[in-house]
This record gives C-alpha cells, sequence and structure tokens, in this order.
C-alpha cells in the first residue's frame, strides 16, 4: 500500500511540474518598447510616414511599485492612446490606468501596484495612434517588476 502511494504521489508530482513548464512556456513575450511607423492610406499622396514609439516602465521603491505607459509621435495625432495594466504573476489583474488624447503627440498613463507582493507582478502597455489619412497603429508592450 506504501509503494501505490508513493508512486501516485511521484506521478501527481512529475505531472504538475511538466503542466507548470508548458503553461510557462506558453506566456507571450512582448518587448518593452517599440517604434514603428505610420504609413499613409494606400491612394493618398503627399503624406509622409510617421514615426510611433511605444514603451511600458516600472519602478519599485520600497515596497510601492508603479508602472506607466507612453505613447509618442513625431507629427500630430487624431488621436493618442496610452494604457497600463498590472498583473500578478498568475495573470490575475491588480490595476490599470488610461489616457486619451485628442490633437497632440503624447499620451501616458499611470498606475500603482496595490498587490501585497509586488517583485513577481508585471505591466502590460497598449497604445494606438489614429489620425486621417493614414492607418491606425496599435502596439502592446509588457515590462516586469
Amino acid at each position: 500500500m506504501m509503494k501505490k502511494t508513493v508512486g501516485i504521489f511521484l506521478g501527481t508530482a512529475l505531472m504538475a511540474a511538466t503542466l507548470t513548464g508548458v503553461a510557462s512556456a506558453a506566456k507571450e513575450v512582448l518587448p518593452e518598447s517599440v517604434a514603428s511607423f505610420m504609413q499613409p492610406v494606400k491612394g493618398m499622396i503627399g503624406l509622409d510616414s510617421i514615426t510611433c514609439s511605444s514603451a511600458v516602465n516600472t519602478q519599485i521603491i520600497l515596497t510601492k511599485g508603479e508602472a506607466w505607459a507612453t505613447s509618442d509621435t513625431s507629427a500630430m495625432m487624431d488621436y493618442v492612446y496610452a494604457k497600463v495594466s498590472i498583473y500578478n504573476p498568475d495573470g490575475s489583474f491588480v490595476n490599470s490606468g488610461t489616457d486619451a488624447q485628442y490633437y497632440t503627440t503624447h499620451a501616458g498613463a499611470s498606475a500603482a501596484d496595490t498587490s501585497a507582493w509586488v517583485f513577481d507582478d508585471y505591466a502590460k502597455g497598449s497604445h494606438r495612434y489614429e489620425k486621417t489619412g493614414y492607418n491606425t497603429v496599435t502596439h502592446t508592450t509588457t515590462k516586469n517588476f
């Protein structure tokens, strides 16, 4: 009976370790900053491409964490959006902040990490750029605390 119990325990532990590894490997890896060019809509003549730069940053001071997302462009946009969301290591939501601006070149959002233990948390940034005559650009960025 003891051998059977030990065998079941070892088998369960092995399966749990294997499944945990699979879940970790499947986690999407995103950059903490990205830049791309906003191109004119096909058929629009005389418009230059516009640089769109997105980033997410984190910091911990003592035991308090904060994250912020920034969206910047090289030309005036009709709409610029930045959102930062903070998550625990298991993917559960902690907090978020959003900023949406019209007729500008910048949007920035910040959020405080309100979880009890911030050192394994991560922040995800969502960025959107819209301008008449151009294709819409979206970026997603992420950074660990």
